[in-house]
């Protein structure tokens, strides 16, 4: 297979784009810094031992279930932060949980 070599248009790296500049934002990059057109600035890397843990306000004590993660415990597209999660409907061993992520 031949390889091709682009480079003679402007946004040629630029696969798709969200609609209403959903994919665009502001940055702020170092004076010193020099960036090639097309440079990826938003990229996360998934760390390593990324621990997710269960916790409750302290002294709610009303309830004794677990919250169960599952495996593995987080993605490369969790949101880090804290996470809110409020039974709805009790249940023995289950029930209905509302979930609201960090935003």
């Amino acid at each position: 297979m031949t390889t091709v070599t682009e480079g003679r248009h402007a946004g040629e790296f630029l696969l798709s784009e969200a609609n209403f500049h959903r994919s665009r934002d502001n940055a702020t990059i170092a004076f010193s810094q020099t960036l090639l057109a097309g440079t990826v600035l938003g990229r996360i890397a998934v760390v390593a031992g990324v621990v997710a843990t269960a916790a409750a306000d302290a002294g709610n004590t009303a309830g004794a279930g677990a919250l169960t993660l599952a495996n593995p415990a987080v993605s490369s597209k969790v949101k880090d932060g804290v996470y809110n999660i409020v039974c709805t409907e009790p249940a023995t061993n289950g029930g209905t949980f509302e979930v609201t992520d960090p935003t």
